[in-house]
């Protein structure tokens, strides 16, 4: 019997308690009588109450290319493609060609590549188009441009009166001179700034290079220099440029060159 009272009192208490309006203070009365509606407007329409319907539609993942030379390494500019017609041709004609390694002169080899490309793009030698500025007294424009592109040193007025900055630069001087392109010098070239494409005049000695470009009859010494075609470079893992492809005659194109194989690097970014 008690605990049955003991229960309905504790059933009734807790009603008795919450059922009680207590006295509040004038602060509380107001806020608890405040109409808050005037604070915001809700506009009281079905329409915002709708169920909105999202399809979602998944569309194809394009392929992510894995060649490393694809993507642009972190505060490193790289120099993936030819910036111009002529040099996307010299490419485009050595990885389409059936015999890479031809032969013969590394001279002959590197300027006929740049001889044919040009007429493929432009439909006439570039002799023509070398500008009648660059001769001198001895030597007519297209005399100029050889002169320098094969480093004919001699010491004579004929060499001597050539402009000192474009001697011993073979092709990048001779590209230079007659305004076909951009020459880059040996810092130039190991901090990646030459495009595939473009032509390269190396000295193994140093010596050598600045006797060529001071003037000396050949048979005085038997200088070293190499001419060819860039490819591209070689980096590794982290970036940094350890090599360069290139395109000679066969004499070095079968592994990739480094720094020290040459004292002396010169390159030209072609601009036609």
């Amino acid at each position: 019997m008690r605990t049955g009272l003991w229960l309905i009192y504790f059933l009734i208490c807790p009603l008795l308690f919450y059922g009680v309006d207590f006295p509040r203070d004038s602060e509380e009365a107001n806020l608890a009588n405040y109409d808050y509606s005037k604070c915001y407007q809700v506009k009281k329409d079905s329409a915002a109450l709708k169920k909105v319907i999202l399809n979602l539609v998944l569309a194809p993942i394009k392929s992510i290319p894995t060649d490393a030379s694809n993507f642009a390494l972190p505060r490193k500019t790289l120099y993936l493609q030819p910036e111009y017609p002529v040099a996307q041709k010299i490419v485009e004609n050595y990885y389409g060609s059936s015999n890479k390694t031809p032969g013969g002169h590394c001279l002959v080899v590197s300027k006929d590549r740049f001889r044919k490309a040009y007429e493929e793009v432009y439909g006439n030698p570039f002799y023509e188009d070398l500008p009648n500025t660059i001769a001198t007294k001895q030597l007519t424009p297209n005399q100029v441009f050889d002169n320098l592109y094969i480093t004919a040193t001699k010491n004579e007025p004929e060499w001597r009166n050539l402009p000192r900055r474009y001697r011993a630069k073979g092709n990048a001087g001779a590209l230079a001179i007659g305004g076909l392109g951009e020459i880059i010098d040996t810092e130039g070239i190991w901090n990646g700034r030459l495009r595939p494409g473009a032509l390269v005049q190396v000295w193994r000695l140093k010596e050598d290079y600045e006797k060529v470009r001071r003037g000396v009859e050949v048979l005085d010494f038997d200088p070293y220099g190499h001419s060819f075609i860039f490819l591209r470079y070689e980096r590794n893992r982290k970036g940094v440029i350890e090599g360069m492809r290139i395109a000679d005659q066969g004499y070095q194109s079968y592994r990739a060159l480094v720094p020290r194989d040459y004292e002396i690097w010169w390159g030209v970014n072609l601009k036609v």
